[in-house]
């Protein structure tokens, strides 16, 4: 097994229903375009119907913009806090998060 590759856990993956991710995709929106890490290519916008990667720096900016987002439901603010402490514990061990589409 090459040594940069480490195994995804099932607890490295998170499923997001698109009535949920529409509270998010604003910040993910506006992080783009982005270069893929992998193959260099330019990344113009999310594409909800494939792989998205978005390195580690990235996602800095993105959390930021989820904790200042005001909410005026307690489940969403809920949501959105677990949702950020996840993406922080997987970049404790990780260069980045992708977001598949499913689209």
């Amino acid at each position: 097994m090459n040594e940069d590759v480490r195994e995804i856990r099932q607890e490295d993956m998170l499923f997001i229903y698109d009535e949920d991710f529409k509270h998010i995709r604003p910040a993910i929106n506006r992080v783009f375009p982005l270069t893929d890490p992998r193959s260099g290519e330019e990344l113009e916008a999310f594409d909800p119907c494939w792989d998205n990667p978005i390195v580690k720096k990235v996602w800095a900016v993105v959390l930021s913009e989820l904790e200042q987002v005001k909410v005026a439901e307690p489940e969403l603010r809920v949501f959105l806090d677990s949702l950020t402490v996840w993406i922080r514990n997987v970049l404790e061990s990780a260069d980045g998060i992708e977001i598949t589409g499913n689209l």
